[in-house]
């Protein structure tokens, strides 16, 4: 899967060594960064929108950001931070994952969780769960915001 260009960036708290979003797609990604595989910034009208699948379309609360080991072996994700072109100001998002281990080809999914819960297993910024069989085996956290203001930067 290609890289999704858009205003979320992937990388090690304090910046060093991450990999950002907007970089070229067909490069390589260096062993053992992660990969933004997709993005949903701008959930669709309906049931459709639905993507945490807890029965309710929430324009913040259903965007997600899924990240994926691209490599033949495991990688830790532990320290990497997830935020928006807004972050570090007032309506920037942030979230930071916890310990975890992605065996190769294993993904994780990051709601924004505004006004939404998670159908299955899910974590958050301080622990993982396990993968979640509702959402094909990824791993599955919650960002735990509370503000409408700190949705994904649509641009």
């Amino acid at each position: 899967m290609a890289a999704v260009v858009c205003s979320v960036a992937l990388g090690l708290a304090g910046g060093a060594g991450g990999q950002a979003a907007n970089e070229n797609a067909a490069a390589p990604i260096p062993f053992p960064h992660p990969m933004i595989t997709e993005v949903l910034f701008d959930p669709p009208k309906g049931q459709a929108g639905d993507a945490s699948r807890d029965g309710t379309r929430e324009a913040i609360g259903d965007e997600f950001v899924e990240v994926s080991n691209p490599h033949d072996r495991p990688i830790t994700i532990g320290g990497y931070v997830l935020t928006d072109r807004n972050y570090p100001g007032p309506s920037g998002f942030v979230f930071r994952f916890p310990p975890l281990r992605l065996r190769p080809g294993e993904t994780a999914l990051v709601f924004n969780g505004l006004k939404g819960s998670i159908a299955g297993n899910f974590g958050n910024s301080s622990r993982a769960s396990s993968p979640s069989e509702v959402f094909g085996d990824a791993w599955v956290f919650h960002a735990a915001n509370e503000k409408r203001s700190i949705g994904f930067a649509n641009g």
